[in-house]
């Protein structure tokens, strides 16, 4: 039954890999340009820097390097100190911004697929997929991972966050949580 799963689980991959594909040639942009202006997008500033972009994708600082110049070169980036002087920090542009908001629409038909399913079962799809990419984690399969199941703030018991000091419910489980705070493997 592992390998069906494993299967099925390829199989999804690869639709989103498609899918970010067409709409990312459709703008002009490679897969990871586009994977690095959703992250920038949706991360706050502390973490836009190419060692966190190099830490969530798992590729090397010179890979993510190249592709934040080629971003940059499109005008679609800006590089500047951040508030800590140690750091940069990466940036949209306006024509930046203003091409996000075509290509925050790529995952549209997933969507629609993911809409098919039942509230229960998307809330059970969620839990199931969370405890999976918190065992992969364990296992040193995902480099960065800042949810719920992987927090020093979360009570397992419970299903409590002591950070916000509230009983969650399947709905608010987090898969990126800026308030974070992370365990020992």
């Amino acid at each position: 039954m592992e390998y069906k799963i494993i299967y099925a689980l390829e199989r999804i991959s690869r639709a989103f890999k498609y899918t970010l594909n067409l709409k990312s040639l459709n703008l002009g942009l490679s897969n990871l340009q586009a994977q690095i202006l959703l992250f920038l997008y949706s991360r706050e500033e502390s973490l836009r820097n190419i060692s966190s972009i190099s830490e969530e994708f798992q590729l090397s600082t010179a890979t993510v390097s190249e592709a934040i110049n080629t971003l940059k070169n499109k005008g679609l980036v800006k590089i500047e100190m951040g508030k800590d002087k140690r750091f940069r920090v990466i940036s949209l542009t306006e024509k930046g911004s203003k091409l996000i908001e075509e290509l925050i629409k790529w995952d549209t038909k997933i969507v629609e697929a993911l809409n098919e399913l039942n509230y229960e079962e998307r809330m059970q799809l969620l839990i199931i997929l969370m405890k999976l990419i918190n065992s992969m984690y364990k296992r040193g399969l995902i480099s960065l991972t800042r949810m719920c199941f992987t927090c020093a703030y979360f009570n397992f018991q419970k299903i409590y966050c002591n950070l916000l000091n509230i009983e969650l419910k399947p709905e608010d489980l987090r898969i990126d949580c800026k308030e974070h705070s992370s365990l020992a493997r």
